[in-house]
């Protein structure tokens, strides 16, 4: 399933859609900034794993009533199926900055699971964390037996996530209904 470019190609729509995905509200995750590219196109290769056999002519000799598997006489033969061919679609790449509290890191591997089981098509490309230890200020307070600030923030973490998304123009249905055919 790919996201409708005629949904979400203005880019104020893609960030709501996005923060709906990365923070929802009852995440600790805050974004700090989402950038995003203009959409481009994007090829998209079809990807075929081929289980790897042992090749050895006995083995295919032994075989008469010929019960091995396809890939195996296509290994043999070196005669695999052609993969489809590219397919060309809209990619919008998009970057999103996040903190969150360090006590709450599992919210950055939350982000990667609702990123994956995802029904739309994006790709995560990076992601990275990093520890932000509590503000020298904050330390400095609690050696002075000063009062603490209570709008100082605690240890955090904060990094970013780079993903892709792919976005197609969906035929609209109606649209064949328009269509005027002459026949001579």
């Amino acid at each position: 399933s790919f996201l409708d470019e005629r949904e979400y190609n203005e880019a104020h729509n893609i960030s709501v859609w996005i923060k709906n995905i990365v923070a929802p509200e009852d995440s600790d995750l805050e974004i700090l900034n989402i950038s995003l590219s203009d959409s481009q196109p994007q090829a998209l290769s079809s990807y075929v794993a081929y289980e790897y056999n042992a090749n050895y002519q006995m083995k295919y000799d032994a075989d008469i009533a010929h019960q091995m598997d396809d890939e195996s006489y296509w290994q043999h033969d070196n005669s695999y199926p052609a993969k489809d061919p590219d397919v060309t679609v809209g990619g919008t790449k998009v970057n999103i900055e996040y903190k969150c509290p360090a006590e709450s890191w599992e919210t950055v591997y939350d982000v990667i699971d609702r990123i994956a089981e995802n029904k739309e098509n994006i790709y995560l490309n990076t992601c990275s964390a990093e520890f932000q230890a509590v503000a020298e200020s904050l330390e400095a307070q609690q050696d002075s037996n000063a009062t603490p600030d209570p709008n100082a923030e605690g240890p955090m973490i904060t990094g970013s996530y780079t993903i892709t998304i792919y976005e197609v123009y969906h035929m609209d249905p109606e649209d064949v209904d328009k269509i005027e055919v002459n026949v001579e």
